[in-house]
């Protein structure tokens, strides 16, 4: 099965250049990402792609956090994805919601954030990368993030151009409190 793991680190003025240099060496993905909203609007986190085995991706994950712990990092999250219709192959307890990341092609900040605000969308950047994000994020039933997804994915087309759809099922996540004040 397809997984993919973002491990969060505490960041600060001097780490960011090192937790980049950090994922380079393990060869995944570092972003920084900015919420427009919340109470910890700046999250320095990796994205690694998995696949294999539920135990496999407990493995490699123990495997990522060691190395950033290693490497004089903090761990404020652990969050274990997979995609939204590999769902009904998971063979474990429920997920604990399901998100869909929209990467979108639009540089001005205040349009997207009020745009976002309109449609009740989280918002948010990777300010590696400076490209713009709008989030949903479901609690309730894949049912409910099968409907509810594709029909704000076509409200958003509308709008803007859409670089990425991201649709996926949360199995796992530490500590969703990081994102208090951001989630509605």
């Amino acid at each position: 099965m397809l997984y993919e793991i973002h491990v969060t680190v505490k960041e600060t003025a001097d780490n960011i250049d090192k937790w980049k240099e950090l994922c380079h060496k393990l060869n995944i993905n570092p972003l920084f990402i900015k919420l427009f909203q919340g109470e910890n609007q700046s999250q320095l986190m990796c994205s690694a792609d998995f696949e294999g085995s539920m135990q496999q991706l407990r493995l490699y994950t123990y495997y990522l956090q060691r190395e950033a712990r290693k490497n004089g990092f903090s761990i404020l999250r652990t969050k274990l994805e997979c995609p939204l219709n590999h769902y009904r192959f998971l063979d474990h307890k429920p997920p604990r919601y399901f998100e869909c990341y929209i990467k979108i092609a639009e540089e001005d900040a205040i349009d997207i954030y009020n745009v976002g605000q309109s449609l009740n969308l989280l918002v948010s950047q990777n300010q590696f990368s400076r490209k713009y994000f709008l989030n949903i994020r479901n609690y309730q039933s894949i049912e409910n993030a099968d409907w509810e997804f594709p029909m704000l994915i076509e409200v958003i087309k509308g709008v803007y151009p859409i670089k990425k759809v991201d649709q996926r099922c949360i199995i796992y996540d530490s500590n969703p409190n990081l994102d208090k004040g951001w989630v509605m």
